[in-house]
């Protein structure tokens, strides 16, 4: 396992069922796993109101990092009694492992603050393949995705396993990158 926490991968898990990211959450703190959520804020109408509420983009979706080892989590898990499933690579028993750089990229671009985030599923995203490129300017800067354009404005496309975000940018903060 590497020794750096920032370093790690993550691991995506499906949870079956109804709202039960709390619930997975909170058995993640108790044994310091660092999860993540990705949320968005919503508009309600609560008693005349309106309120704003954070609440999950994909429900019942949770990204942990690996911060014991592939048995170590498994065995947790199944003790949970949580009915989940971890996201494996194809053809094979292990986990499929998100790198660091990539999730730390997924998290900054899903922060529900930013303003114009969109949320696709991964075959959604893929009807409007673009170029890769990197953002040069602004607090994405550094960040690397894929352009595409959704009625007739750009976005940069970041997808981890089966969920893509795409966060409003100009075309002209972006320069190409060779993939």
């Amino acid at each position: 396992m590497i020794n750096d926490p920032s370093q790690r991968p993550w691991y995506a898990v499906r949870l079956f069922g109804v709202a039960k990211e709390d619930k997975l959450c909170a058995l993640l703190d108790e044994q310091g796993i660092t999860h993540f959520v990705p949320k968005e804020y919503v508009v309600k109408e609560h008693n005349g109101k309106r309120v704003k509420k954070l609440r999950p983009v994909i429900s019942n979706l949770v990204f942990m990092r690996k911060d014991k080892t592939e048995r170590e989590i498994a065995a947790l898990l199944r003790e949970s009694l949580i009915p989940l499933y971890v996201i494996r690579k194809e053809n094979t028993y292990s986990y499929y492992e998100i790198r660091a750089r990539e999730m730390e990229e997924f998290q900054i671009m899903c922060n529900p603050d930013l303003y114009k985030t969109k949320y696709l599923n991964k075959e959604q995203a893929m009807l409007k393949k673009g170029d890769m490129v990197s953002v040069t300017h602004g607090p994405l800067k550094g960040i690397t995705g894929t352009l595409v354009r959704v009625n007739r404005q750009y976005y940069l496309m970041k997808s981890v396993t089966d969920i893509a975000v795409l966060l409003k940018v100009s075309r002209w903060c972006c320069e190409k990158v060779e993939s």
